[in-house]
């Protein structure tokens, strides 16, 4: 049985994994990065603020709980669903879900700020790396404060079971929500003398960014196939690899 490799972190790789068997798509979890805590200073919050943005479902999990108090009288912005489902597990109540990418985030900034007629300000709970600043490309009128408070770290090892079903010729693709991720895939297939598989291995990205991976000037990427979602949002990924696994030859 062929299978897709789910490349993000937990829980988003489990979370994932069930998604996709929902569609009748078996997948397998091989989350590439790991979170590392990032204490956030006691006073980050001490200024009122317009609302509080979120982009990853592991923002609030790496707060120290002190600081929720100074917190939750404020309007949550989450870039998705999953997100917004967490912001209310930690008692949040005004909020607002995405579409799924920070992009989308910006733009609904934008019309909150055009609704006020004022300038509005935001606290920004990111992790070290982001696709998108949004402290940078927030809108005319609007004040993005970033508070970094976990980051990511490269898997340095791969499960036995993993690489048996990859020399099989089982996995027949994997799933890029970012270029990080598959960057640290491509470095674990490296490590583990895996590199040649990579040849019969598609590529399901949610962006053409998420699978720009960079040449390491030894060897060239040269994938099975290469497919970018229509459009930079979870739902989007996810009809991506509907269409790649029921219109092939895999089920």
């Amino acid at each position: 049985m062929t299978k897709l490799a789910v490349l993000r972190p937990e829980p988003e790789c489990q979370n994932d994994v069930a998604m996709l068997a929902e569609r009748g798509i078996p997948a397998i979890a091989l989350p590439c990065l790991s979170e590392r805590r990032i204490p956030v200073p006691e006073d980050s919050f001490q200024d009122a603020s317009d609302g509080l943005i979120l982009t990853s479902q592991r923002s609030l999990t790496m707060l120290h709980p002190d600081h929720y108090a100074a917190l939750h009288h404020l309007p949550v912005l989450a870039v998705g669903a999953r997100t917004a489902e967490v912001a209310r597990q930690y008692g949040f109540s005004d909020i607002y879900a995405g579409s799924g990418s920070a992009h989308s985030l910006c733009e609904h900034l934008q019309q909150r700020c055009e609704v006020a007629g004022r300038r509005m300000s935001f606290d920004w709970l990111s992790g070290q790396d982001v696709q998108l600043d949004i402290s940078n490309a927030a809108p005319d009128g609007c004040t993005v404060t970033r508070h970094i408070c976990y980051a990511m770290e490269n898997r340095t090892t791969v499960p036995a079971s993993f690489i048996a079903q990859l020399e099989a010729g089982e996995i027949s693709a994997v799933m890029s929500l970012s270029a990080r991720t598959l960057t640290a895939f491509v470095q674990l297939l490296h490590t583990h003398n895996l590199w040649h598989h990579h040849r019969k291995i598609s590529v399901l990205s949610i962006s053409s960014a998420a699978c720009d991976v960079p040449y390491d000037g030894k060897h060239n990427l040269q994938w099975q196939e290469m497919l970018i979602a229509d459009k930079p949002d979870h739902a989007s990924m996810m009809a991506l690899a509907h269409n790649w696994y029921h219109s092939g030859e895999y089920c």
